[in-house]
C-alpha cells in the first residue's frame, strides 16, 4: 500500500490536481498523452522511475481517464530503460489507445 510509500501518494494528488486545472483551461481536448525521459523502474505500471506506485499509478490513470471521458491517446515509455516489458503493458493498456515501449 501507499504507506510504505508516502511520496507516491503525494505525487498521485499533484497530478490529479494538475490534471484537474487541464481540463479545467481545455476541457475537451482533442488527445491527451503522457510521455516522459527518465530511468525505468520495476516496469510493473508504476511511474516516474516507480516513484508514483503501481497502486497509486492506476489510481491516477483511472481517474484521469474518467475525467477525460475516454483514455489517453498515447502513453510513451519508449525512452525509459527497462520499461517496456509485459507488466507494464498489461497494467497500463486500459488507460491508452497507443502504448510506445
Amino acid at each position: 500500500g501507499t504507506k510504505k510509500f508516502p511520496l507516491s501518494k503525494l505525487l498521485k494528488a499533484a497530478f490529479q490536481d494538475m490534471m484537474k486545472i487541464v481540463l479545467d483551461k481545455r476541457p475537451s481536448p482533442v488527445e491527451l498523452g503522457l510521455s516522459y525521459q527518465g530511468h525505468g523502474a520495476w516496469a510493473d505500471g508504476s511511474l516516474f522511475e516507480g516513484v508514483i506506485v503501481k497502486k497509486d499509478a492506476v489510481e491516477l490513470l483511472g481517474s484521469t481517464t474518467k475525467q477525460l471521458g475516454k483514455t489517453l491517446g498515447v502513453m510513451n515509455f519508449g525512452g525509459n530503460c527497462a520499461e517496456g516489458r509485459w507488466k507494464m503493458l498489461e497494467t497500463t493498456h486500459p488507460f491508452a489507445t497507443m502504448i510506445t515501449a
